[in-house]
């Protein structure tokens, strides 16, 4: 429908990227290859939510888990030879999200 295709991380880029754009993300792409890619989220609407809520507390449990099982089992479905590394969290008080993405030999 989109015209995106691949089976490589910058697959994965693309179709996270349609989905956060319309769900309107901040999000920036400072890395992009067939076998790395990484994303980096400034604002996030899920965790904003929370904020709104009064929830902000649980944002520490919730948005490991929840991103991990739903962006991992995304690229996955594109190739399973992709593998998700987190090493920064919003939820956890870092200044983004950071979501890399890494196809495996």
């Amino acid at each position: 429908m989109f015209g995106v295709g691949g089976e490589d991380t910058e697959t994965v880029v693309d179709t996270i990227g349609l989905r956060w754009t319309m769900e309107n993300w901040e999000f920036e792409v400072p890395e992009c290859s067939p076998e790395r890619s990484v994303m980096r989220v400034r604002r996030c609407p899920w965790l904003e939510g929370l904020k709104r809520s009064n929830r902000e507390s649980f944002a520490s449990r919730i948005c490991g888990p929840v991103c991990e099982t739903v962006y991992q089992a995304w690229s996955q479905t594109i190739n399973p030879k992709i593998k998700l590394e987190r090493p920064k969290r919003l939820g956890r008080g870092d200044e983004c999200c950071e979501f890399v993405y890494t196809l495996e030999k």
